[in-house]
């Protein structure tokens, strides 16, 4: 039997892939200061998440108020944003799964438990958008071993009470 030639194997191509504009993750390489962010109650109850044409909930406002005040190079975990807000660490990953203001809300800044990445923009722990979140941090001075945060987690006193890493 003949194989027809457009079924026949070639050899593969290799094409560089880049997020295109439509992908979620290219969300995280914008300009943070081309992201408007509501502030306002009136500009947040019109607002419509560009991806679902939903508004958004109260409870994803309450998240992506803490996350917007994590400093460049400081990163907390779903667990310590989730007992600061009294709920469970998968709400607050599914808030920050659909996060429409990244990178100005660095949701890449949020790891799970152990110094682990977590998933980044619905990609779950490892891929293309998660390697995207391990570069971000990097860029930004956070230590990594082997994909992992390096350090230790501490809750100090801190206002926020969302806890911090130490190095070393």
């Amino acid at each position: 039997m003949k194989i027809p030639s457009s079924l026949s194997p070639k050899t593969p191509r290799v094409i560089p892939y880049t997020l295109p504009p439509s992908l979620p993750g290219s969300l995280a390489s914008r300009d943070p200061s081309t992201v408007d962010f509501p502030s306002t109650l009136s500009s947040r109850q019109s607002y419509l998440n560009p991806a679902t044409s939903k508004p958004l909930t109260p409870f994803q406002w309450k998240v992506y108020d803490l996350v917007i005040k994590l400093p460049r190079g400081r990163t907390t975990t779903y667990g310590a944003i989730a007992a600061h807000l009294q709920t469970s660490p998968r709400a607050v990953g599914t808030a920050l799964s659909n996060n429409p203001f990244c990178p100005k809300v660095p949701c890449h800044r949020v790891v799970a438990k152990g110094g682990e990445m977590g998933g980044f923009l619905k990609e779950k722990s490892k891929g293309l958008l998660v390697d995207q979140k391990v570069q971000m941090l990097k860029e930004e001075g956070v230590e990594l071993v082997a994909g992992k945060l390096a350090g230790t987690w501490v809750v100090k006193g801190d206002a926020d009470g969302l806890g911090e890493w130490i190095w070393g």
